[in-house]
């Protein structure tokens, strides 16, 4: 089995609603099982440019990529999904 992990900015949802999805695929039977996923507190949709990275320490950054009224916000999270960073973009920040 191989694992992927990756940021799905859930504007196809209804409700609209940005996560992170691991899954685990099995290439012999070609499915994929998801094992794991991570919505923010605050129900974060982002737009565009959102990604997902899981660091060597077993923790997951998460880009939520621009969030509407917001602007960018990143969260770092550990294993048991509690927030242990965030930094946060004011809008058209230049």
């Amino acid at each position: 089995m191989v694992g992927i992990i990756l940021f799905d900015n859930g504007t196809g949802h209804n409700p609209q609603l940005s996560r992170v999805c691991e899954y685990y695929l099995n290439l012999e039977s070609m499915t994929a099982e998801l094992i794991w996923e991570y919505s923010h507190p605050e129900q974060y949709v982002g737009l565009s440019l959102g990604s997902v990275q899981r660091l060597d320490n077993g923790n997951t950054l998460i880009n939520w990529g621009n969030i509407p009224n917001k602007g960018p916000i990143i969260t770092e999270i550990n294993a048991e999904k509690e927030i242990v960073l965030e930094l946060e973009f004011p809008e058209n920040d230049n």
